[in-house]
């Protein structure tokens, strides 16, 4: 099997963002149990990163003018603060404040199924209905193959709780949404984009953070809350970014469903867990998804 420059760029970019965001479970759920609530974790982790952006922007600035910040950059125009201002919604309200409210009421395991499997979905859905990709058999097939290897890996056999059944498929539901409107803009993943789109992010996340109280943050929640703004936050969403620019929305989420993988060899470096037969055909399944939805399709749109 054969793949273009650009889909090999694409899939490196959409793994690199699989594994960023294997973090997340593991790190709400520290937090979680720390007793920060959901609301103050999402907006800690879009301030941090809008931050680091004002920060590596100052940077910049400072380089290029030899010592001297430069100007600030003329106000952008409404049409480019709507994009912003849209992008934050789905891609850091909808998908860091549903998804941290899931792990309060849902196993992490199951609150990522439902959640990559509704954020594959609705991208697929959604890009078809906008004319953007068609819906063939293979890709079908190849979303049909990698959301069952997620089933076989998490061997789901009961959800808990319905509530955090809903909030993980209303943040998967919100990235795929993320997903496809930033490929319909022809979005970049640059620093002034990023930098616009989490300080929204950030506006709308201290919203439900007000409502509920802000949780004080203690020495010891310090390193947890900067590896989740900086890991998957910053990177993670960089990575999908970048990774829209070459493929479509729904091959990206199809990547991205690689993530129980990346947890897989993270845990058996550090701790030397070795995944049974089941998980590993599980596994299986899902690289088969991947490679199929990604392999060259002379019929579909790229």
């Amino acid at each position: 099997m054969q793949f273009n420059r650009k889909t090999s760029i694409g899939m490196g970019l959409a793994l690199m963002a699989a594994f960023m965001n294997s973090f997340i479970a593991i790190l709400s759920k520290q937090l979680s149990s720390a007793n920060l609530n959901p609301s103050s974790i999402a907006f800690y982790r879009a301030s941090i990163v809008f931050c680091i952006m004002l920060l590596v922007a100052y940077g910049v600035n400072v380089t290029r003018a030899g010592g001297r910040p430069e100007k600030p950059a003329a106000m952008a125009s409404i049409g480019s603060v709507k994009v912003f201002a849209i992008a934050a919604l789905f891609g850091l309200f909808g998908l860091f404040y549903f998804e941290t409210s899931a792990y309060k009421y849902e196993m992490a395991s199951n609150v990522v199924f439902v959640m990559m499997a509704s954020a594959a979905i609705s991208s697929l859905l959604l890009e078809s209905s906008l004319k953007m990709e068609r819906i063939t058999g293979k890709k079908i097939l190849a979303l049909g193959a990698s959301i069952l290897g997620l089933l076989i890996v998490f061997d789901l056999a009961h959800l808990r709780n319905m509530n955090g059944v809903m909030l993980a498929m209303a943040a998967g539901t919100s990235y795929g949404l993320f997903s496809v409107y930033l490929r319909k803009q022809g979005v970049k993943a640059s620093m002034h984009f990023m930098r616009n789109m989490f300080f929204f992010g950030a506006i709308y996340l201290a919203i439900p953070a007000t409502i509920d109280g802000f949780s004080a943050v203690k020495p010891a929640h310090v390193p947890a809350i900067l590896a989740l703004a900086i890991v998957p936050s910053l990177l993670g969403t960089l990575c999908t970014m970048k990774s829209l620019e070459y493929l479509s929305a729904s091959r990206v989420q199809t990547i991205e469903l690689t993530e129980p993988i990346f947890v897989a060899i993270m845990a058996y470096l550090m701790i030397a867990e070795t995944p049974g037969p089941t998980q590993m055909m599980g596994y299986a399944f899902i690289l088969a998804g991947v490679f199929c939805m990604n392999s060259p399709d002379r019929t579909a749109n790229t």
